[in-house]
């Protein structure tokens, strides 16, 4: 080690290998939950934070920024870690991969480290050139779109929250019971603070408009939909656009069914 060049801090010894392995010193501390007072990085003049980007490793990057407050924070791209990236192809072309992404890296660090949804939409927007629409930002639904006030000429960033949870779609469900007439249904994912996750099931009628969206979460999730129109628009593009989510088909079934 050059103990004044930067050296990354990550997780695990098989993130810190992948990074050794792709040009970059860096150090493990074994887990996201490891107390910074317990791991001597002083010899380090130049630290920085690279955690695995989801919930734990955002919580470590905060945590690590106020025990070591001159560290940079850089964050692979969500659900990916660094030896995801080193096994993505060729080394060189991984060694590249990682310097061409480095902006986009220390973009994801200044986000896990925002400390309000204006300050993350901010920096989105910064980075992307655009808002950044719908997002979550500490498990409560935001929106954020450039809008013209009246009286106003140039358009700013208006941030609302629309949810106070967060979102996510588990799975597609299509009902071919009726062939004439096939359904989807919307399994979703429903994380509040404070309360475990709520499984809930969405019919294209519950999604069609903001009235119809703030009863269905009224009476399935005892959670109220504060956004407008628009907002409630770009929650049912992203809910049907997820390209992750898989797809469940329902196939009707003759046969016998003996009740005791």
């Amino acid at each position: 080690y050059d103990h004044s060049q930067p050296v990354y801090t990550t997780e695990g010894i098989l993130d810190a290998l992948s990074l050794h392995t792709l040009g970059v010193p860096a150090v493990a501390v074994l887990a996201a939950g490891q107390d910074p007072g317990k791991v001597d990085l002083a010899e380090f003049q130049n630290l920085v934070l690279a955690f695995d980007n989801d919930d734990a490793g955002r919580r470590a990057v905060k945590k690590w920024k106020q025990a070591h407050p001159l560290a940079e924070a850089i964050l692979c791209d969500p659900g990916q870690d660094w030896n995801d990236l080193l096994t993505s192809g060729p080394l060189e072309q991984a060694k590249k991969q990682f310097q061409t992404a480095l902006p986009r890296y220390r973009a994801n660090g200044k986000l896990a480290l925002a400390e309000t949804a204006r300050e993350w939409a901010e920096i989105f927007t910064d980075f992307n050139k655009h808002p950044p629409g719908l997002f979550d930002f500490q498990q409560e639904t935001h929106f954020a779109i450039m809008k013209t006030g009246r009286g106003e000429d140039t358009p700013e960033l208006k941030v609302t929250r629309c949810l106070r949870a967060a979102l996510k779609v588990t799975s597609y469900t299509l009902d071919r019971s009726n062939p004439a007439r096939p359904e989807y249904r919307y399994n979703l994912e429903v994380q509040a603070k404070g309360r475990q996750p709520l499984t809930i099931t969405a019919s294209g009628k519950d999604l069609g408009n903001a009235r119809a969206l703030n009863e269905f979460l009224l009476t399935t999730a005892k959670l109220s939909w504060e956004g407008d129109a628009k907002a409630a628009t770009a929650l049912h593009v992203w809910i049907t656009g997820d390209k992750q989510a898989p797809e469940v088909q329902l196939l009707p079934v003759i046969g016998y069914a003996h009740h005791v």
